[in-house]
């Protein structure tokens, strides 16, 4: 049995704070168990894209970012960078 997580691989200082992107972190991990949970199913990982806004973000009144799965690889960007790059890769539970 596997479990999906989100690898990260790039990551890049939110412009509104002085560190990186905590709330974008956490989506791309919810998004990366439930891409992996799909890939189980079909046997290909879906290639999606879409906004989301961080109401709850303290850094921003209302962040609107772009993220991007192609291929199992992810990407959450704000509209002059890329904020986090990673990749979803199975964990065996135990």
């Amino acid at each position: 049995m596997y479990h999906y997580t989100f690898d990260l691989t790039t990551c890049t200082r939110c412009v509104s704070r002085s560190g990186p992107c905590l709330m974008g972190l956490e989506f791309l991990q919810r998004l990366s168990n439930s891409l992996g949970a799909a890939r189980k199913m079909t046997g290909t990982m879906p290639d999606m894209d879409g906004q989301v806004t961080f109401t709850e973000c303290h850094a921003c009144d209302h962040c609107v970012l772009n993220w991007r799965a192609t291929a199992g690889e992810l990407e959450l960007a704000g509209a002059d960078q890329v904020l986090l790059q990673g990749r979803v890769v199975a964990q065996a539970l135990q």
